[in-house]
């Protein structure tokens, strides 16, 4: 042909004469490695984002402390034995809790007013 400056005896068959077969088990071998590698990359980058969005998002929580406070006139005791020598322990008076402030709850939100209760008739009547 002299369209691609080709000669007519040069015929090409589109396969190549030396094939380079692989065996089978290397063949499954790559392909669940390469399986498992993308199913570790996916989840990565899944449990990665979720980590880094709960980390720049999460707001920060207080901490509650609780504060005792050590109660005033009250003899030290060791394994049921007071101070006096007695093996009876001391009875502690009952103690009144401290009333807490009470708060004003707010006044429940008025309802918006949105026009007449009587809906208004836009279609056609169906008394004819």
């Amino acid at each position: 042909m002299w369209l691609f400056k080709r000669s007519g005896k040069e015929i090409s068959t589109g396969v190549p004469s030396e094939t380079n077969v692989q065996p089978m088990w290397l063949i499954w071998l790559l392909s669940a490695v390469t399986f498992v590698v993308t199913v570790l990359i996916v989840l990565g980058l899944f449990w990665g984002g979720r980590w880094a969005i709960n980390r720049f998002t999460k707001k920060p929580t207080p901490a509650t402390t609780t504060v005792q406070k050590p109660a005033a006139n009250k003899p030290q005791s060791t394994n049921g034995i007071s101070s006096n020598g007695s093996s009876k322990p001391t009875p502690t008076p009952p103690t009144n809790p401290t009333p807490k402030p009470t708060t004003p709850t707010p006044a429940p939100a008025n309802t918006p007013s949105t026009g007449p209760s009587t809906l208004v008739r836009t279609g056609p009547t169906s008394d004819e």
